[in-house]
């Protein structure tokens, strides 16, 4: 692995039971998530600028690594537009819309998108996890030109696959617009507005170098730097879970070169640091509390809480299960507005109910279930109509 994160195993993994939360931590477990897949090397290297005071303040990273007798010099540079600034998280999180809107597009599609159509500002509101209103609307216009116009350089850095090493190039995440009612070169008015990604992007979503991230959760954290923690916590966790691991031990070193935070050489100021961010996190019962025993060593150990288990976690095995179940087909024509129409999970209520059901048992989601007027039975059966059991 390229980052300084460290994974202990502990046996006797299993998912928490829900009746293990207090009471007000009970229904926001079972809100739909909004996963996307993101590329990796957008959680692996800083881009979003947390401080406004420092909006005009570039990412540097160079730094060498070694790997027995081979010696690699690496170079990250992301550099704002001097009228646009940064991007901010608010950036980062429309750029996880648009990845989720490109994974969609190649799923239904069988192909990459040249120019991706976004939908609506409401739509891009929503996916975002903002209110469509106007000011909104106009927010998140600023923050697609802050993208369109924020230079990246990666030197061996950002990496499309896990097998190659990293590219060597100039590029801008958003390289083009194209915005509803302007002119195509045939004089027609663009029904809305398409974006072109980064080819590096979409190199990533090609190879399946990506990492599934809960836009919805994103939203509900109150900081900015909760919401920028909240994915490298969980692309750490989904990491060591992945290898059969429980806890995850972060390197503050690693937390603070990913997010673009002051690297403290104090520990005090270190720890007062990221304190609120992981507090966040707990306080959504997205963690458990972070042991702080290492930090002499200044390594934090988080472990999957609630949220995350019977979240994004469950629910990305969830899906994987019931795509390889799905027979492979190729749809020749879809309209773009039924490429962004919510899936089931987020227009049927009792679809998160019963997938985690389905994935977890009764004793798990018997509290909640119960209190919705269901019987183990009662909800059996409806599990079993949306073909979330085997053999239903």
């Amino acid at each position: 692995m390229d980052i300084q994160m460290r994974s202990k195993s502990i046996p006797g993994n299993q998912l928490v039971k829900v009746s293990d939360l207090s009471p007000p931590g009970l229904e926001e477990i079972f809100e739909s998530p909004e996963l996307a897949k993101v590329a990796v090397g957008i959680l692996t290297w800083p881009i979003a600028q947390l401080s406004e005071k420092d909006r005009l303040k570039p990412h540097i990273i160079r730094k060498v690594l070694q790997d027995g007798d081979t010696t690699t010099a690496i170079e990250w540079i992301v550099k704002p537009d001097p009228e646009h600034g940064m991007p901010t998280m608010l950036s980062l999180r429309l750029l996880f819309a648009f990845l989720k809107l490109a994974a969609a597009y190649k799923q239904k599609y069988g192909s990459r998108p040249d120019f991706l159509p976004v939908g609506s500002w409401n739509d891009l509101c929503e996916l975002v996890g903002i209110k469509p209103v106007q000011g909104n609307r106009t927010l998140v216009k600023r923050h697609l030109n802050i993208l369109h116009y924020t230079a990246v350089y990666s030197k061996k850095a950002f990496k499309t696959s896990r097998k190659t090493e990293g590219i060597s190039d100039h590029f801008f995440l958003v390289p083009s617009i194209k915005l509803k009612g302007e002119l195509d070169e045939n004089k027609n008015q663009y029904d809305q507005t398409y974006v072109r990604l980064s080819p590096y992007l979409l190199d990533s979503i090609e190879n399946n170098y990506v990492k599934t991230i809960d836009l919805a959760f994103i939203a509900e954290l109150p900081k900015d730097g909760a919401q920028l923690l909240y994915t490298k916590v969980s692309y750490a966790l989904n990491e060591a879970l992945s290898k059969g691991l429980k806890d995850a031990e972060l390197t503050y070193e690693w937390l603070a070169e990913t997010m673009g935070l002051t690297l403290h050489q104090d520990r005090w100021k270190a720890k007062k640091q990221l304190l609120p961010a992981f507090a966040a996190l707990v306080a959504k019962n997205y963690i458990n509390e972070p042991s702080w025993n290492k930090w002499d060593e200044g390594i934090i150990i988080v472990s999957p809480g609630t949220r995350f288990q019977l979240g994004e976690y469950l629910q990305l095995e969830m899906r994987k299960e019931k795509a390889a179940k799905r027979p492979q087909r190729k749809i020749a024509q879809q309209s773009i507005s039924e490429m962004v129409q919510p899936e089931q999970e987020t227009t049927d209520p009792v679809w998160r109910l019963c997938t985690m059901y389905a994935g977890a048992g009764w004793t798990t989601v018997q509290q909640v279930a119960q209190a919705k007027g269901f019987t183990e039975e009662s909800l059996r059966k409806e599990a079993s109509t949306r073909g979330l059991l085997p053999g239903a």
